[in-house]
């Protein structure tokens, strides 16, 4: 039974030699020897003829029957100089290659080895990894943390680069196993990075507004585990913030984990311990704990927006919190659907002691009607806000609700266009299914799509969400304290149970609804009186808008038990 062997490694042997052969660094091929396939990262357009075989190391494989031609989104059969049957992909995007030393745990990093290779380098390094993430632990395909280091014994950090993304020691594999196209990050990120850059760029020229990403295949423990997004870590470089400086605290970065009043702001929680790395649903990022902790900023910067008065507030916000940076990432929260970040997945930072806060996003794939856990969100008629910027679209300091139109209807010519938005997750997607990474990441997971229906949902959530956005974002500029042509006007303000309308202007049946600040009509009807008296008896205290013709005033429903 030995003899047919024998003649296959005889015959495969000696045709070696007449085939055309190609030659591929190891850093450059992945092996699943229990799934008998082959990745390899390969610039197909620069191959000048279809190779009989690959060699990587001191195997052969050749293919069985040999392709007139090799794409990206092609599986092909090959015979190892073993004798060994396996599959052969290519792709053109990055590949990593992670093995441990140790059982991965998500609290402490462990020593493994990283081999990574793309169109323009190959490198093998070694870095502490750990699991990363929250809900995400409890999926089968998990993301990780990397920390590059000089040696696995010293673990002194070390800074690589990958192309086109920074050079730094700290790094994120974002699994991605919650999107079901596996793109809702990417777009988001990217389509961040395309809309904001810091208001102090002129002083940081490096400063970036948020991570960068890439998309890159994964080999984990020597089995394929698919396409994940490469991303580099929010931190005081990336955003530019000034270091302390003997001692004294500068910049400024904190780390939203959890939906609490303090992340909300939506209230000012009892001051947190002089010792304590966290506070109310925020994590201290910079400066270090162990250089120093000094909540007083963030809590008073609380404090201020919950509990100075109107004119107080509106006198003071922009000098406390930049506007322009509000109204960029709100609309960008709103735009992409970002339903964990308004008060959760965002950053918080300060570029110094005498400047105002702002946002950074973070952790973005529950994003373009996708949810964290990977659900449809089948509805696109509400509007994402916080404490925040209920305040400020209340009260309007410094014209904040013209600007937020204004610049809403500047980026909609522009970058959110319907279709270039639309183009966006086109390109990201095309872009995996012309790798061939949505079989692929089928085959060993089974949960990803990239079929019409799905491709449908998405483009038309985002087509409905735009749509909803245009009427209402600025809407919010038309709010009138007071009609100004005196044509309507509403009292007493505040109120509590009903609301009352006067207009001089009413020929026929005028329709009308009130609004809240998510933009859900809560009630709707037609004024057919001069003066009419509306039932608020089921509306909770807060901040509403009512509508008559084409304009708004707001009034507030109170809390009769407290003072708002």
């Amino acid at each position: 039974m030995r003899l047919p062997y024998l003649l296959l490694l005889i015959v495969f042997g000696s045709g070696i030699f007449s085939q055309s052969l190609l030659t591929v660094d190891p850093l450059r091929v992945g092996l699943d020897e229990e799934a008998a396939f082959l990745l390899i990262h390969q610039n197909l357009n620069g191959l000048a003829d279809v190779p009989d075989a690959i060699r990587v190391g001191e195997i052969d494989y050749a293919f069985d029957p040999s392709p007139d031609l090799l794409r990206y989104n092609e599986t092909y059969r090959a015979i190892s100089s073993s004798g060994d049957s396996v599959d052969i992909a290519f792709t053109s995007l990055p590949l990593f290659q992670v093995a441990s030393f140790y059982e991965l745990n998500n609290e402490t990093k462990v020593p493994s080895v990283i081999r990574y290779a793309d169109d323009e380098q190959a490198i093998s390094a070694i870095a502490g990894i750990e699991y990363r993430g929250g809900l995400s632990l409890g999926y089968p395909k998990k993301s990780l943390d990397l920390e590059f280091w000089d040696n696995a014994t010293n673990r002194e950090s070390v800074d690589i680069q990958f192309t086109g993304l920074r050079v730094d020691d700290d790094w994120v594999l974002d699994a991605l196993y919650n999107e079901p196209m596996r793109v809702n990050a990417y777009v988001a990120h990217e389509l961040w990075l395309d809309w904001h850059q810091p208001y102090y760029i002129d002083r940081e020229p490096d400063a970036r507004s948020g991570a960068d990403v890439t998309f890159v295949e994964v080999f984990f423990q020597d089995q394929y585990h698919g396409v994940y997004l490469l991303s580099e870590q929010v931190d005081r470089k990336q955003l530019g913030l000034k270091k302390l400086k003997d001692g004294a605290l500068r910049g400024e970065l904190y780390k939203a984990v959890d939906w609490t009043d303090a992340t909300l702001f939506k209230g000012q929680p009892p001051r947190p311990g002089k010792n304590q790395a966290t506070y109310s649903g925020w994590e201290l990022k910079y400066p270090d704990e162990d250089d120093l902790i000094d909540w007083d900023p963030l809590y008073g910067m609380l404090g201020f927006v919950k509990n100075t008065s109107d004119v107080d507030f509106s006198a003071g916000i922009a000098e406390r919190f930049h506007l322009g940076n509000l109204v960029d990432y709100m609309l960008y929260i709103n735009v992409a659907a970002l339903f964990d970040n308004s008060g959760k997945n965002t950053y918080l930072a300060r570029y110094d002691q005498s400047e105002p806060y702002f946002y950074a996003p973070w952790d973005l794939d529950g994003s373009f009607g996708n949810f964290f856990d990977g659900s449809r969100a089948e509805f696109g008629d509400f509007w994402l806000s916080n404490g925040l910027l209920d305040r400020i679209i209340a009260l309007n300091p410094d014209d904040f609700n013209q600007r937020m139109c204004d610049r809403y209807r500047s980026l909609r010519s522009g970058i959110l266009a319907t279709d270039s938005l639309l183009g966006r997750i086109d390109e990201a997607r095309l872009l995996l299914e012309s790798n061939g990474v949505f079989a692929r990441e089928n085959k060993r997971w089974g949960n990803a799509r990239h079929d019409a229906e799905q491709i449908a949902f998405t483009k038309e959530f985002v087509t409905r969400r735009l749509a909803y956005l245009d009427e209402y974002v600025c809407l919010l500029s038309s709010v009138d304290e007071a009609s100004s042509d005196h044509s309507w006007h509403i009292f007493p303000n505040p109120t509590a149970g009903y609301l009352t309308v006067r207009t001089t202007l009413l020929g026929q049946p005028t329709p009308y609804r009130i609004v809240d600040l998510l933009g859900r009509t809560l009630l709707s009807g037609e004024l057919r009186a001069a003066e009419e008296r509306l039932d608020l008896s089921g509306v909770r205290p807060g901040v509403y808008f009512i509508q008559v013709f084409d304009r708004l005033q707001r009034f507030v429903v109170a809390d009769m038990s407290s003072q708002l």
